[in-house]
């Protein structure tokens, strides 16, 4: 736990400094969500852990579809590149 108010500490002051609500904010609501086990996978493809982009955001499957997984969700969302890589960094950042 101590994790997590150190987490909204750091978010709490970087909104306090001026920057961007957003950004911060969805940064500590990924680590929240792993903390709690169920974050999106971000990483790679939820089906076949591919590393293929472009990706999709799957919300049934739970994460990032790759081209090759994508007919799994037909309500996918496209991303672009750099939307994914986002993710993954906001994740672990």
């Amino acid at each position: 736990m101590l994790f997590l108010f150190q987490q909204l500490y750091l978010t709490l002051e970087w909104i306090a400094a001026g920057k961007d609500m957003a950004v911060p904010i969805m940064m500590y609501e990924l680590k929240l969500y792993a903390v709690s086990g169920f974050a999106p996978v971000v990483h790679h493809c939820v089906s076949c852990e591919s590393k293929q982009f472009p990706f999709a955001f799957s919300i049934a499957e739970g994460g990032l579809l790759c081209p090759k997984c994508r007919y799994k969700d037909p309500h996918a969302i496209g991303l672009p590149d750099a939307v994914a890589k986002l993710l993954h960094l906001f994740y672990e950042g």
